[in-house]
């Protein structure tokens, strides 16, 4: 099929339409006003069902269409919740927002920058936060609350479902979920031996309202007008009603099933061209237009590459549309049209409204989920404190021999730094690694006759661990600042530390103990853990406070570049 006219225009009403295509409300009916543009470099306005213009030219970057009194707009690197009055009013404490979906049922879920998922209400105040699910974060959710409840899903892409309390009412279990439609909601395990998905519907307390029966796969996510499509194995699309009971089987000429209603469903042939049938299979109108839409109860909104029309049900013209590339209908705002140049909205007669033609409208809300940057700080610091023991890290201790814990000294003879794989630590979003270092090479070889044989190298001892921490987040100052103030609370001292904006470190001290804390920018963080020595503190303190010195009252442009530990001492570099 060619390029369906005004496609786009249609993608909300598709994931929103509260009574199924062709029913009695559409995705349409819910929008207050309608964001438009006079000229493609102008600003956004809104365009109001009375025909007057909402807020002419007020926004430079496109909002979305108001829903329910309320809209939101991408301005100072964030987002900003609206509310429409006769002037747009900033929801107060929804600014700079990192994500954010639809007002529906009194809330809108959102996120604030490194925070997880909550809800809001029409004031802006926190309702519910989407806290983690047995140690598992929800790092996404269904834009809009659909029928009370609305999907999560899990960093293990696990879905379940959620409140408006944020209570999770499903436990997350499920690999793929549609949202609540009619009072159930479509879900998909995968088979463990096969990895296929075995699909069931659902009602609001997770119970299993009826299996798909194999050799059905589902066409579309949600139920409409009590029906949810799927194919069976001869490629036939069938009607599924509530009981999961094969209701109407389409014959073989039904390739695909658009818009539907009590009445008819407009189905498109193996040429791609559209028609309309009743439930017996009868053709209502012939299959020869590029698009069909369902308007009310027994009209059909016809186009072909050369003609709009509206048909009864009898396949009669009962209007043309002269002059339009594309006509869609849309509810209570009657149709939208668009020539070669610009969009405009027509009466229920299919005239033009006066002073109703934009360059851009923009109908639907590119929101398809709302995710969360959260990053568990806390979680990374308890990782990296846990690790570190009053003689080393984990079950290392310093001043080993490569012996004590490794074997196979072939594998080690050209290297004094080695992975402790078995350390390794990982949680949502971050990964810790750390690295052993020893004194000298950890291995030698020497030879027996004419044979090659490897030992541990006697001088070689462990001196210093680097712990290195991935995180997807940024990890900056703050990042680092949280580590120290952990360690200082179990009796560890702030010996020195830089100054900057940029670039940290911070060296601690407990008994025989030291830790060097630091991050270059954005990039990571590491925690060195040595063996104390004077010479090691002065050298470190001293590099510490020269940096300082030379960067105050200065934007600094270094960064930490190099920790390297000997026997002895530790010596910080820094480059430009």
């Amino acid at each position: 099929m060619k390029t369906k006219q005004l496609v786009c225009i249609a993608l909300a009403a598709l994931a929103m339409t509260a009574c199924g295509s062709g029913g009695t409300e559409t995705y349409f009916d819910r929008i207050d006003y309608i964001p438009v543009r006079t000229s493609e470099k102008g600003n956004w306005s809104f365009y109001s069902p009375d025909g007057s213009i909402k807020y002419p030219d007020e926004f430079k970057n496109t909002p979305s269409a108001v829903i329910n009194g309320y809209f939101t707009v991408e301005e100072n690197k964030g987002i900003t919740l609206y509310k429409a009055g006769d002037k747009p009013t900033v929801v107060k404490n929804a600014e700079g927002l990192y994500s954010a979906g639809i007002m529906m049922d009194g809330v809108i879920p959102v996120t604030f920058p490194k925070e997880r998922i909550s809800f809001l209400n029409g004031k802006g105040e926190k309702v519910a936060t989407l806290e983690p699910v047995k140690g598992k974060e929800i790092v996404s959710c269904q834009p809009w609350v659909s029928e009370g409840m609305l999907w999560i899903k899990t960093e293990e892409n696990l879905y379940g479902f959620a409140d408006t309390k944020g209570e999770v009412k499903i436990a997350p279990k499920y690999n793929v979920a549609s949202g609540f439609s009619e009072g159930v909601a479509l879900v998909g395990t995968k088979d463990e031996k096969s990895d296929d998905l075995i699909y069931a519907v659902i009602d609001k307390k997770g119970k299993q309202v009826f299996k798909i029966a194999d050799g059905l796969k589902p066409v579309r996510e949600l139920f409409e007008n009590g029906y949810l499509l799927v194919e069976d194995r001869n490629d036939h699309i069938v009607f599924l009603n509530k009981k999961g009971e094969k209701t109407y089987t389409c014959p073989s000429k039904v390739h695909r099933v658009g818009e539907y209603n009590s009445k008819y469903f407009v189905f498109e042939n193996e040429e791609n061209e559209c028609g309309v049938m009743d439930y017996e299979f009868n053709v209502v109108i012939r299959p020869k237009y590029e698009n069909i839409q369902i308007v009310g109860a027994d009209k059909f909104l016809a186009s072909d590459d050369d003609t709009v029309v509206l048909l009864d049900k009898e396949g009669t013209t009962v209007q043309k549309f002269e002059d339009f590339k594309g006509v869609y209908w849309a509810g209570k705002w009657n149709y939208i049209a668009r020539d070669k140049r610009t969009y405009c909205f027509l009466d229920k007669d299919g005239k033009p409204v006066k002073n109703a033609e934009f360059e851009d409208i923009r109908t639907w809300n590119d929101k398809y989920q709302v995710s969360s940057d959260y990053f568990n700080l806390s979680a990374v610091v308890n990782d990296v404190f846990d690790m570190v023991t009053d003689k080393g890290v984990g079950n290392y201790a310093l001043n080993e021999s490569p012996s004590v814990h490794f074997s196979v000294p072939e594998k080690y003879s050209y290297t004094s730094e080695v992975k402790l794989d078995d350390l390794t630590k990982s949680g949502y979003r971050y990964k810790i690694t750390t690295n052993a270092r020893f004194s000298a090479y950890m291995a030698d070889w020497d030879y027996n006759g004419w044979n090659r044989y490897y030992y541990w190298n006697p001088n070689s001892k462990l001196h210093s661990f680097e712990i290195l921490i991935d995180a997807e987040s940024n990890w900056d100052n703050k990042c680092s600042n949280a580590l120290v103030e952990k360690f200082e609370k179990s009796g560890y001292k702030l010996i020195a530390n830089t100054d900057d904006s940029k670039s940290y470190l911070a060296l601690l001290r407990k008994d025989n103990m030291m830790l060097l804390i630091g991050n270059e920018g954005t990039k990571g963080g590491v925690v060195l853990v040595f063996e104390y020595s004077k010479e090691a503190e002065d050298s470190i303190k001293s590099s510490i406070q020269s940096h300082n010195k030379n960067n105050a009252g200065s934007k600094v442009t270094e960064e930490v570049a190099v920790v390297e530990s000997c026997d002895t001492c530790a010596v910080v570099e820094y480059a430009e």
